[in-house]
């Protein structure tokens, strides 16, 4: 169950999301934090060389000029350290320091080996991160060297606060989104998979009940539109599935029965010449001979069948066939075993992408039905033609014709027409299964004045 919920929709698109979100939130806080760490540097960095260039612009030589310059200049002190050595080259000069000064560098430990992190910021031993800036000038006075050096210190202690508040409110802000995006995503996420969810649910329901199996259908969501259709897909599917399952419980029916009456006679004569065998002999040669007879009709279905079934399974192979070579051969070959004269209207090198065997199989049972249901001395008229798409063979007979309503039922199993001709309703069937086998089609149509044209089309060899 907890691998089945892990590896829901909702869970996976979540898990997505909940990735997504970190990345689009680690890149967003680096660039934050990354924006404004450069900006608070830059101010730190403005002020510093403004600090140096008033240094260098006043170029403190004594200490009444430094006295000068720091009360004239309002500095942080709390932040900004100033040092001025006056001749440094000598050694002979003066070193001043603003406030606070000395004990930030007594502090801090900072010194000019301090490695540098970013151009001139540094980490002093005492882990005190600042800014430096070191400026040098030098003048001739009557000949002899001197000069200033300048160091500007500029804590940045403030700053890394600051970036330490700026990520700690990041982080709090994209781990409450986090939270708050993946419990929202994945509600989302499962609103959209309910109309799933109830589709499976429907189903496995259908499926258990066996008494509303066959006629179930499933319920069909207004949103979202792809599971609408999908919907409405799986009933299509559902009822061509019914329609199959009831055709085959009706197939099994009526083998049944017909399998039945037979089975029935043959079981009733046997009785019959068991108990009066002995006293009417004269009987037993009558009973074997009906019992002769449905052994034949009932191996004769039986044999259908298994015809039938193997059309129904079987993939046929294919080749360019020469139909009116083929047809001509087969009336001809058959035209003495059959009790009605044939007329051919056969159109020379008609050319179709079929099965060879199979169009004897269909021909041969067309010819069989015109005979069975054509009036003693009537003609069969054998066709064919082509249109440019379909090689069209026809079969016309002269009887009393197929009404309406039954020109598809007779491609059913085990119908009839005529209960009095004898038959077992397989033939026709066993012809639409190949004709179906072949790519063709298969259709009735009235011949004028009376009887039946039996219409098959098979695709031409391009």
């Amino acid at each position: 169950m907890t691998k089945t919920l892990f590896n829901s929709s909702a869970a996976r698109i979540t898990r997505v999301y909940a990735l997504m979100l970190v990345i689009v939130t680690l890149l967003t806080s680096a660039a934050v934090i990354s924006y404004a760490g450069a900006n608070l540097i830059h101010v730190r960095q403005e002020a510093t060389e403004s600090t140096m260039k008033g240094l260098k612009r006043s170029f403190i030589g004594d200490r009444s000029m430094w006295n000068w310059w720091r009360f004239s200049r309002a500095n942080d002190t709390k932040n900004t350290f100033i040092r001025v050595i006056t001749n440094p080259v000598h050694k002979k000069g003066q070193t001043f320091y603003s406030k606070n000064a000395q004990r930030f560098l007594k502090k801090s430990k900072a010194k000019p080996s301090d490695p540098l992190l970013l151009g001139h910021i540094a980490r002093s031993k005492n882990n005190v991160y600042y800014y430096h800036l070191k400026s040098v000038t030098k003048q001739d006075v009557k000949e002899n060297e001197t000069g200033v050096q300048y160091d500007v210190w500029l804590r940045l202690d403030d700053v890394i606060d600051l970036m330490g508040k700026i990520v700690a409110t990041i982080l709090g802000i994209a781990l409450l989104s986090f939270i708050i995006g993946t419990a929202l995503i994945y509600w989302v996420a499962k609103r959209l998979n309910r109309p799933l969810v109830q589709l499976t649910r429907s189903s496995k329901i259908h499926t258990k009940d066996v008494e509303t199996a066959g006629t179930a259908q499933l319920p069909v969501p207004k949103t979202p539109q792809e599971v609408h259709d999908l919907s409405i897909e799986f009933n299509h599917l559902l009822a061509s599935l019914n329609q199959r399952s009831e055709a085959d419980r009706q197939f099994v029916s009526n083998a049944s029965h017909e399998l039945r009456t037979p089975i029935a006679g043959i079981r009733g004569h046997v009785e019959m010449i068991k108990r009066h065998g002995d006293e009417h002999p004269e009987i037993i040669p009558t009973s074997l001979d009906f019992i002769d007879k449905e052994s034949k009709r009932m191996q004769t279905m039986i044999e259908n069948l298994l015809k039938l079934s193997r059309a129904s399974q079987r993939s046929l192979a294919l080749s360019d066939v020469d139909l009116s070579e083929t047809v001509t051969g087969i009336v001809e070959r058959y035209r003495d075993g059959l009790k009605r004269p044939i007329e051919l209207a056969i159109t020379p090198d008609v050319k179709a992408r079929t099965n060879a065997d199979s169009v004897q199989q269909i021909l041969v049972s067309l010819l069989d039905n015109a005979q069975k249901y054509s009036p003693t001395g009537s003609d069969i008229r054998v066709g064919l033609t082509s249109d440019g798409q379909y090689a069209i063979m026809t079969v016309a007979d002269q009887g009393r014709g197929i009404t309406d309503n039954q020109k598809t039922k007779v491609f059913d199993r085990f119908y009839r027409v005529d209960q009095e001709i004898p038959g077992n309703g397989l033939g026709l069937a066993i012809v639409k299964q190949l004709v179906v086998s072949n790519h063709g089609q298969i259709k009735i149509v009235d011949n004028a004045p009376q009887g039946s044209i039996f219409q098959v089309s098979f695709p031409i060899s391009m």
